[in-house]
């Protein structure tokens, strides 16, 4: 690829090389359900939701996803558990992550803005076959220019905003999913819904602490739900996390079957939601963009919240 193709988006690189005969190119039309079921011999593989500079993985086996009649559905089984919004899947290439040994096969989707939504990286130099058989009966002719238009983003209300309404129509949530027909309906994003509840449903936390909370949940083996998307796809891990470690910059969990990479300048706030459902009230996490997009949301897991929500309490 010429060299000044490198500073081109991700995406834009990848069209070059898939013009260039270098990579297979998955376009409009894809199966891309089948596709994953398809990759599912290669076994053990690294699954990655990336939300901007962070990213959320997990390792484990694909296998063919259950997608309703609105093209979203779960994937879960054999150390998984994603959320699927397959109509998101714009288009995907194959990669090489190049090792001192070895290469891997990866593949990476993209939305229809170019920002890359999912990807499956192989992870034994065996796995080319199974990706090669999988992708070759799946890829798409490569268009001649590729369309990028800009990220959608969400609408506001225009006007002012009854906080009173919000509240009311909050505290009546019976369910943690209503939230969003929530938010739609009053026209706001998180974080301004975050600042129009204020207390008790909503608390403002320092970011800075959030590496201190991850530490407590290992050292007290606190069960959490921990939830990372992408436009496309959502990644839950559930259970006690193992190990925390900042380096280069990044917020890091190392756990044997679940890593994230989180960048601590993506948050530009972090907040204690209280969220009711179920006849109860949860106590979230929610770590959220300039934008207002959710980056990190944490809930508790498990019987007995009670370690997670001292935890919080404790935040400043």
């Amino acid at each position: 690829m010429p060299d000044d193709q490198t500073d081109l988006p991700p995406v834009a690189r990848h069209h070059a090389r898939a013009l260039a005969g270098e990579a297979l190119w998955l376009g409009e039309g894809t199966d891309w359900a089948g596709l994953l079921a398809a990759l599912g011999p290669a076994g053990r593989v690294l699954v990655g939701v990336p939300c901007g500079p962070s990213v959320f993985e997990q390792f484990g086996r694909l296998s063919a996803p259950r997608i309703g009649p609105s093209g979203s559905g779960i994937l879960r089984g054999e150390g998984l558990d994603l959320r699927l919004r397959l109509p998101a899947w714009a288009c995907g290439v194959t990669d090489e992550m190049r090792m001192k040994d070895r290469s891997l096969p990866v593949l990476r989707v993209f939305d229809a803005a170019g920002r890359p939504v999912f990807t499956v990286h192989g992870t034994s130099a065996a796995d080319h076959e199974v990706f090669r058989a999988a992708l070759a009966g799946a890829a798409s002719p490569v268009p001649p220019r590729l369309s990028m238009p800009a990220a959608p983003v969400a609408p506001v209300k225009d006007g002012p905003v009854d906080a009173e309404a919000l509240r009311a129509d909050w505290a009546a949530m019976t369910d943690v999913h209503q939230m969003g027909a929530v938010l739609e309906r009053h026209g706001l994003n998180r974080l301004e819904a975050a600042r129009r509840l204020g207390e008790p449903w909503a608390r403002l936390l320092a970011p800075a602490g959030l590496e201190a909370l991850l530490e407590a949940l290992v050292a007290g083996a606190v069960p959490v739900a921990i939830f990372g998307s992408s436009p496309a796809a959502t990644l839950v891990q559930m259970g006690a996390i193992t190990r925390v470690m900042a380096a280069g910059g990044m917020l890091n969990i190392l756990d044997p079957g679940f890593h994230l990479h989180l960048d601590p300048a993506q948050l530009a706030t972090l907040w204690h939601l209280r969220i009711p459902s179920g006849g109860a009230v949860l106590d979230a996490l929610a770590g959220l963009d300039a934008a207002g997009g959710a980056v990190l949301t944490v809930f508790p897991h498990g019987e007995d919240p009670a370690a997670w929500q001292a935890l919080l309490a404790a935040m400043g």
